[in-house]
């Protein structure tokens, strides 16, 4: 029998998954310190991430933007969604008028909420209605697979990862 000792290992120095030691450094003060450089050689490690300025800001900052900025951030994008569909409200005919993907989850929580009183009714309940399907999306694999095996940890975990996923905001609240 053979054992392979960290020691010996030739690739400890490369930071293997297979030689990872306690001390493993942040991402941020990774990317700081090996993206930075223009030097490809300038790595140990065996892939490069190259981040554009504005993700290196938004990693820098590291915080979330107040509620209030999210809300009023999701009034004006509701309020370009209606433009660009030609539409006055979320609801043509009873039937959804404008894309709601391109919000985030804190975002359609603030607005199903109606957070500041910002939202009508039908932006409400267009917005809920997102959030569940996001949700419905994020649990079908495991549900498909709960099906099959009768095991209903996998669709327990998928839920509970999708939930604390929540923003604080949705966190306080008791839905």
């Amino acid at each position: 029998m053979t054992s392979i000792g960290t020691a010996l290992n030739p690739y400890a120095q490369y930071g293997s998954a297979y030689a990872r030691t306690a001390a493993t450094p942040s991402l941020a003060s990774t990317l700081s310190n090996d993206s930075a450089s223009n030097d490809p050689l300038a790595s140990n490690s065996a892939t490069n991430l190259t981040l554009s300025e504005a993700a290196r800001a938004q990693l820098a900052k590291g915080s979330l933007p107040d509620f209030t900025t999210v809300t009023n951030d999701a009034r004006t994008t509701l309020d370009r969604l209606y433009t660009v569909a030609g539409v006055k409200g979320p609801l043509v005919d009873g039937k959804t008028a404008i894309d709601l993907s391109s919000l985030d989850r804190r975002s359609l929580f603030a607005i199903s909420t109606n957070n500041g009183g910002k939202f009508s009714p039908d932006e409400q309940a267009v917005a809920a209605r997102e959030l569940k399907q996001r949700f419905d999306a994020a649990l079908a694999p495991s549900l498909a697979t709960t099906r099959l095996t009768g095991d209903y940890n996998v669709s327990y975990k998928a839920a509970l990862d999708y939930l604390d996923g929540a923003s604080p905001e949705e966190k306080a609240t008791a839905t």
